[in-house]
């Protein structure tokens, strides 16, 4: 076995306190000075996080840096709306639809950007074109200059405005949810105010209260979860809607950056379509 195994398999044996932030800053010095590049520590390493994770342990600081780890490794939950257990199938009376478990995520819409398919008219709406094609400053202009902390793969994206979000929703031959879709899927028949029920509590999402201050990897607040398996619906990022008021378009504002008030099921705020927000994304859903 390598050092580097040893020293891992040390750390996650350990019971001492600060068991996770000492992985946490193993890891990232792992990835830094090329232990990372282990095939057989990388593979370790990431289960490990992902195993963690998705049992909650620790606090919320410690758990958003190995969720940040975990993305640099290559989170094995990222998959791309071509997959069938991307979606979750969401059945009420007449309404059948699917939706996203995740949010887009930076690495899902940074493919996009990059592709050809970004240029291409057919997915773009008349007036998301000529913003597109204006000298207004691109997503991946802005994304090359902003803090590294709100692009990591495994983090739903920001800064994503709606016309960018619409055409990526037509590319995957999908759309964003309208305002009262997306509040069927937060409150199901039993009428939830949030995704786990009531009340709001603490650690339960990834919003100011929890003081987190960025964004965090995708899944990684147990709770904000529906019982149908749709993740970061009361904070992480706020999620642009298909809805509009005029030339206003509506989104959900619960995020990391609001407060408690924001992650309310009904909650909702409007911004003009070419706004950005380091703490707005979207999500997709689809008809079946």
């Amino acid at each position: 076995m390598s050092t580097a195994l040893t020293q891992l398999s040390e750390i996650l044996d350990s019971d001492n306190e600060d068991r996770l932030q000492q992985l946490a800053d193993f890891a990232a010095s792992g990835l830094k000075n090329g232990i990372g590049a282990d095939p057989e520590f990388r593979e370790v390493l990431g289960a490990s996080l992902l195993k963690i994770i998705q049992s909650g342990e620790g606090k919320s600081q410690q758990r958003v840096l190995l969720g940040e780890v975990l993305g640099q490794l290559g989170d094995p939950r990222l998959l791309d709306p071509t997959k069938a257990n991307y979606w979750t199938k969401i059945q009420e009376d007449e309404q059948n639809i699917e939706v996203g478990k995740h949010p887009v995520s930076h690495a899902e819409f940074a493919k996009f950007v990059s592709s050809p398919a970004f240029s291409d008219n057919k997915y773009w709406s008349k007036k998301g074109a000529e913003w597109r094609d204006s000298k207004a400053k691109s997503w991946e202009f802005l994304a090359s200059r902003v803090d590294q902390i709100l692009l990591v793969p495994n983090q739903p994206v920001v800064g994503v405005n709606w016309y960018e979000a619409m055409a990526y929703a037509n590319f995957t031959g999908a759309r964003l949810p309208t305002f009262s879709e997306r509040l069927l899927i937060v409150r199901g028949i039993e009428k939830r105010p949030y995704p786990w029920g009531e009340p709001f509590g603490s650690n339960n999402a990834n919003t100011r209260e929890e003081v987190v201050q960025r964004p965090c990897a995708i899944g990684l607040f147990r709770s904000d979860c529906t019982p149908d398996g749709v993740w970061d619906l009361a904070g992480n990022a706020g999620e642009w809607l298909a809805d509009t008021v005029g030339d206003m378009c509506v989104y959900h504002p619960g995020s990391w950056k609001q407060d408690s008030l924001a992650s309310w099921a009904k909650a909702r705020a409007l911004e003009a379509p070419g706004h950005r927000g380091d703490d707005l994304g979207f999500r997709l859903v689809r008809d079946v």
